[in-house]
């Protein structure tokens, strides 16, 4: 009885270890998706900054004006991708958690 409790607390274990492995690289390929959309399209920003100024100077704008509103918008998304990019740390750090989690209790089992 006391051998089949502790073969079921293995098994819960390794059961919640594989959760815990998927939900980990769940979450790091969204945050890869997202950081890479998100690093795709602030190039996508500064390449067009001459277009977005005089789309902004076409509202009556001055070019000073429609220039800070550009470096403002730039300074934005720069600041939204660094965040970002620690959230894609953090992911890559629970996967590796995770894995090594897996590692180890692989090597307990052995």
């Amino acid at each position: 009885m006391m051998d089949q409790d502790l073969t079921d607390v293995t098994q819960d274990r390794e059961q919640a270890l594989r959760e815990q492995l998927r939900q980990a690289a769940d979450r790091l390929t969204r945050a890869r998706y997202i950081y890479d959309y998100g690093e795709k399209n602030l190039n996508l920003l500064r390449e067009s900054r001459e277009n977005f100024i005089n789309s902004l100077r076409n509202t009556g704008l001055s070019y000073i004006e429609a220039k800070t509103k550009y470096d403002n918008c730039l300074d934005d998304q720069s600041g939204h991708l660094k965040e970002l990019g620690v959230e894609l740390d953090y992911a890559q750090r629970l996967y590796t958690r995770a894995c090594a989690d897996m590692e180890t209790a692989a090597a307990a089992v052995s």
